[in-house]
């Protein structure tokens, strides 16, 4: 039975390699796939070869990296991936600005940190270049995290690679969009587009950004229709920018409508 569960999860175990490095990275912007091999006690370009698919995992790897990473076998089948992917979701008038590709929330853990869809609509824009280094420049990432991305994208429909030079991204609008479930993954989403905003904040010019806010006495009971306009000024506002030319750079829309008053017990 072991076996049978060893053979059947050796291709999610990838994924849980792929995981753990990001996970590690989140704490430690430093740390490197190299410090993530010596603590597997494997060496780096092994490892490397193992989690971009160069290199077949083997039933004694696997045991040994789970021992390495204190995973019992028993547990590896709470680390499988359910992978649909994405569907096409179509609102408004069925223009060609009014459809999108909704990330299913059981397949969002994959890309749920802020840089895999960024770099999925950089492809969108005049100039890209499929070189990874090229990449993680743009963007201001590591190699392993632009390739771990550009794996999850087309494991997931989202981005289909032809050959080197050839990437062809998911030609149905934006890509932002997923469940409203209050999942893990969602949160963390949120709160890295918050910490990139941040970011802007101290290192665009004003020229480059819109960070404004306004405080307001309101009706609580109409903050439901509120989202849903705020949710249509999005889409509107995303039409207005993807169609007015040739793209050239990749931003984030945030907007934040939350209460500043605690509930009276």
């Amino acid at each position: 039975m072991e076996g049978e569960l060893i053979d059947k999860l050796r291709k999610d175990f990838r994924e849980i390699l792929q995981e753990e490095l990001i996970n590690r990275c989140r704490k430690n912007p430093s740390y490197s796939l190299r410090a993530f091999a010596k603590s597997l006690n494997i060496g780096s370009s092994s490892l490397s070869k193992l989690i971009h698919k160069k290199r077949n995992l083997s039933r004694a790897m696997l045991m040994k990296l789970a021992n390495r990473l204190e995973i019992d076998p028993a547990s590896l089948a709470n680390y499988q991936y359910n992978l649909r992917g994405s569907k096409k979701v179509q609102n408004g008038n069925g223009t060609a600005a009014d459809k999108y590709h909704e990330i299913l929330s059981d397949s969002f853990q994959l890309v749920s940190d802020w840089y895999p869809l960024a770099i999925l609509e950089l492809s969108r824009c005049a100039g890209f270049k499929t070189n990874p280094r090229w990449i993680a420049k743009r963007l201001g990432l590591t190699l392993n995290q632009v390739n771990i991305a550009v794996q999850r994208l087309q494991r997931l429909g989202l981005l289909e690679i032809l050959d080197n030079d050839n990437w062809k991204p998911c030609p149905d609008g934006t890509t932002s969009i997923y469940n409203e479930s209050s999942d893990v993954a969602r949160r963390r989403h949120q709160r890295q587009i918050l910490e990139r905003a941040i970011h802007a904040l101290d290192n665009f010019p004003v020229e480059k950004r819109d960070q404004t806010a306004m405080l307001m006495a309101v009706n609580s009971k109409r903050i439901k229709a509120a989202k849903q306009r705020i949710k249509k000024f999005r889409r509107s506002l995303c039409s207005f920018l993807e169609n007015g030319g040739p793209r050239d750079e990749v931003y984030y829309l945030s907007v934040s409508l939350f209460p500043v008053t605690n509930e009276l017990n």
